[in-house]
């Protein structure tokens, strides 16, 4: 497989850093996960130990709510009693 090397500057790195660990993934998935995102290949952020069948299924629901379309369907919270 090939390899590279890169320079980042501190701030970048603890980024990757931080992003990684959020995920539960290594610093080297996050890069190789960024760069495939930037040229246009699927990539996961799928727990590595589920199946390849789940992993697949990343991004094809296109039609869920965000979560603000949601919050905007929501009724009006009534006022509530004092206590």
């Amino acid at each position: 497989m090939p390899q590279i090397t890169i320079h980042l500057d501190e701030a970048t790195f603890a980024h990757i850093v931080a992003y990684s660990q959020a995920e539960a993934i290594s610093s080297e998935a996050c890069v190789i996960q960024a760069i495939k995102e930037r040229f246009g290949q699927k990539s996961t952020n799928a727990n590595p130990q589920w199946s390849n069948e789940v992993r697949d299924l990343v991004g094809t629901w296109m039609d869920v709510p965000t979560v603000d379309e949601i919050r905007q369907t929501q009724a009006v919270d009534v006022v509530r009693e004092v206590l």
